[in-house]
């Protein structure tokens, strides 16, 4: 380890760097490294930069958050002419799913809101080519138009 040696006037640059912060201290430790010889400093950043090097993938995956699951998805869906044998078929369809559940339905709007917790579903296309599964399951064959859909991926902090 350096030595700290006395700046000018024979001031202690260890009570300096307390006073005055750090760029006195960096500025006392450059000092220390140019009298020394270049091998050191050469050597010490070497050092650094193969624990940077090491230290770097452990770095980027600390700060990003893990997800705990996949993607909790919402999805707005008019069914023309949606009556209550349709509805109560497609009820018994989403029953029998364990992620999904039916939030609302207006069988005089044709309006449906289906709420997916915990998928895999990437993108859009996705949810709109597992709600067609559905609504073939249910036996539903009326024009099926996909409003909306968002998509929110779970993580900390989420409800």
């Amino acid at each position: 380890m350096c030595a700290v040696v006395p700046m000018e006037g024979g001031r202690d640059p260890r009570k300096e760097w307390k006073a005055n912060g750090d760029l006195l201290f960096v500025m006392v430790v450059w000092r220390e490294w140019c009298e020394i010889g270049p091998i050191i400093p050469t050597a010490m950043i070497n050092t650094l930069l193969l624990l940077f090097a090491f230290h770097q993938p452990f770095m980027s995956t600390a700060s990003v958050p893990v997800l705990t699951g996949g993607n909790d998805v919402a999805v707005v869906v008019h069914i023309k002419g949606l009556d209550d044998a349709m509805y109560g078929r497609l009820a018994k369809v989403i029953a029998s799913e364990p992620s999904a559940s039916l939030e609302y339905g207006c069988v005089w709007s044709g309006i449906v809101v289906f709420k997916f917790n915990d998928t895999a579903f990437a993108e859009r296309a996705d949810v709109v080519s597992h709600v067609s599964r559905i609504m073939d399951d249910a036996r539903i064959s009326a024009p099926v138009e996909v409003l909306h859909v968002h998509m929110e991926a779970r993580g900390p902090g989420k409800c």
